[in-house]
């Protein structure tokens, strides 16, 4: 079987055109992962804008996770409900100027400092640098041309 020169050539524009888009969209992910500020996302709406904040505060404000327990009878097994909230999300808000939990604010910029750091480091041992294509794609992408 002797496929003609032309036929490989129009694979290789296909298969040059995704490796470059691949190349540079990977790029731009990472980029923006090590410049990820909240506060600059981009919203169609400014209650989302405000939602989106809200679900962080949730997830990432530690004054708002359950308290530790810890059970000192030996043998026994108390049943603690680890949901269990001492203080109200809404009495949290008044009373942290006295505590040491951070603000709403600080919150936010350790959830940036997150996605900077150790999420986008995760990323980056997960699918590699922007230059870096697997073998897998790489077979895979060209296994037509084998056909």
């Amino acid at each position: 079987n002797f496929v003609p020169f032309f036929v490989y050539l129009l694979s290789a524009l296909p298969f040059s055109w995704f490796c470059l888009r691949k190349i540079q969209s990977h790029k731009l992910m990472l980029d923006q992962m090590s410049h990820f500020n909240l506060g600059h996302a981009n919203c169609s709406l400014d209650s989302d804008r405000k939602l989106i904040e809200e679900q962080v505060l949730q997830l990432f404000d530690e004054a708002l996770a359950p308290p530790v327990q810890v059970c000192f009878c030996a043998g026994a097994h108390e049943y603690y409900d680890d949901h269990e909230v001492l203080v109200s999300p809404e009495d949290i808000q008044e009373i942290r100027h006295i505590t040491s939990y951070p603000s709403g604010i600080e919150v936010l910029d350790q959830f940036n400092a997150y996605v900077r750091g150790p999420l986008s480091d995760i990323v980056l041992r997960s699918v590699g640098k922007e230059q870096s294509i697997s073998c897998k794609l790489c077979f895979v992408v060209s296994f037509p041309l084998w056909l």
